[in-house]
C-alpha cells in the first residue's frame, strides 16, 4: 500500500509549480528583461495540481471505502466540505485583499462596488466552471471550482466502484476529455469556453486532470512491492530530476500549443516516479522548509492576481521594470504572510466562538 506520509519532493514541487503561475499572469511590460514573457506555457503547471489533487482523493479515500449504496453521497459531502473548510480562512481573507485591490486600482464607484460584491458570492462559494456570473477577485479561483465540483462526481464512484474507476474509468476519462480539448481548441489552457453540452473546458479539465491523477495512485499501489537496488534508485532518482528540468524547460520556451498535451504526459509521468516513494528525492527533501514552502504554495496562488494584474501596472514608467519586478515579489510575500497570519486568527476566532456556543446552547 503507498505511504501517506509528507513526501518532502511534492511539498517542494508545489511551491515551484506555483511560480510559472504567478510568472505568467505579469503584465509582459514588467519583464526585466526585454518585451517578452517568462514562461509562456506557464499555466501548465496547473494540470500538475489537478493530478496531485486526484492522487491525494484516491489515498484519504481509503479510509471511506465502501460496499453499499448508504453513506456515499454523505462521505462525499463530507468530504469535499472539508477540504473547503480548511482552505476558507485564507481563501476569504485571499477574496477581501484581490476586492480591494481591484476596485481601487479601477477607481469604481459605490455602485460598481455594490454591483461586485454582490457577484462575488459565486466566488466564495466557487461556482465559476459552472457558468455562474462572477465577480473574481483571485483572479484563479476557478482552479479551486473545478476541482471541488469534479470531487463531488469523482469521489463517490471511487467509494462506489474503486477497482473499476481506477483501473478503468479514470484513465479512459482523462484520454476522452483531453483528447476532446485538444480536438476543440488545440490548446489545453480554456477555461470558461464551453466543451461538451454546457459543461465548460475548465469544469472537464478537472474531471480529467484528478482522473489522471486518481490512476496515477494505482499506478504506484501496483508497483509498491517493486524493491530497488542501490543503483536502480540512483538511476531512477536521475530520471526523475531530468523530466522536471524539462518540464520546466518546455514551459519557458513553447507557447501553448498542442505541446500542451505531451506537457501534461510528462507532468504525469514525472510525478509517478517522485510519488511512487523509490527515489532519494523524498527522504533528501523532507524538512520544516519544503513542508512551509508546500503549505505556502496555494496561498501565493490566490494572492497574486489581483497585484500582477491591476496595482503592478499602475507604476509602469515610474521606475525601471527590474525594480518593478523586485517590488511585485516583496509585495506578494507581505500579502501572503498578512493572508497566512489574519486566517490563522480567524481559524483560532472560529474555533473558539464555536466550543462557546455549544457549551450555552447544546447539552
Amino acid at each position: 500500500m503507498v505511504k501517506n506520509n509528507k513526501n518532502g519532493a511534492i511539498e517542494l514541487l508545489r511551491f515551484l509549480f506555483i511560480i510559472p503561475i504567478t510568472v505568467i499572469h505579469w503584465n509582459w511590460q514588467l519583464m526585466p528583461f526585454g518585451n517578452g514573457t517568462f514562461f509562456p506555457s506557464g499555466v501548465m503547471a496547473v494540470e500538475f495540481f489537478f493530478i496531485l489533487s486526484g492522487f491525494y482523493m484516491v489515498v484519504s479515500s481509503r479510509k471511506d471505502i465502501i460496499n453499499t449504496d448508504s453513506g456515499a453521497g454523505e462521505k462525499t459531502l463530507k468530504f469535499v466540505w472539508h477540504k473547503y473548510v480548511a482552505m476558507f480562512p485564507y481563501y476569504i481573507v485571499a477574496i477581501a485583499f484581490g476586492f480591494i485591490m481591484i476596485n481601487w486600482a479601477n477607481k469604481s464607484g459605490l455602485t460598481q462596488m455594490a454591483n461586485n460584491f454582490v457577484s462575488t458570492i459565486w466566488e466564495v462559494i466557487p461556482l465559476q466552471v459552472f457558468n455562474y456570473n462572477a465577480f473574481t477577485p483571485t483572479g484563479v479561483a476557478w482552479y479551486l471550482s473545478a476541482m471541488y465540483l469534479s470531487m463531488f462526481i469523482l469521489y463517490p464512484i471511487l467509494l462506489k466502484r474503486r477497482d473499476l474507476y481506477l483501473n478503468v474509468i479514470a484513465p479512459l476519462l482523462a484520454l476522452f476529455i483531453y483528447g476532446q480539448i485538444s480536438f476543440k481548441y488545440g490548446v489545453s489552457f480554456v477555461i470558461m469556453e464551453p466543451l461538451i453540452g454546457p459543461l465548460t473546458a475548465g469544469f472537464l479539465r478537472g474531471i480529467a486532470g484528478i482522473s489522471l491523477g486518481a490512476f496515477l495512485y494505482r499506478l504506484t499501489e501496483m508497483g509498491a512491492n517493486i524493491k530497488l537496488s542501490r543503483l536502480a534508485t540512483g538511476i531512477l532518482s536521475l530520471i526523475e530530476v531530468l523530466f522536471y528540468v524539462l518540464i520546466f524547460f518546455l514551459m519557458s520556451r513553447l507557447e501553448n500549443g498542442q505541446s500542451d498535451f505531451v506537457q501534461i504526459l510528462l507532468i504525469f509521468i514525472a510525478l509517478t516516479i517522485t510519488l511512487s516513494n523509490k527515489t532519494i528525492s523524498a527522504r533528501l527533501l523532507s524538512c520544516r522548509i519544503t513542508t512551509f514552502l508546500g503549505k505556502i504554495s496555494m496561498l501565493v496562488y490566490l494572492n497574486h492576481f489581483a497585484l500582477a494584474r491591476y496595482v503592478m501596472p499602475l507604476y509602469i514608467g515610474r521606475t525601471s521594470n527590474v525594480n518593478l519586478y523586485v517590488i511585485y515579489c516583496f509585495a506578494v510575500v507581505i500579502q501572503v504572510s498578512l493572508c497566512l497570519l489574519i486566517g490563522n486568527i480567524g481559524k483560532w476566532l472560529w474555533n473558539f466562538c464555536t466550543h462557546k456556543l455549544k457549551k450555552i446552547f447544546l447539552t
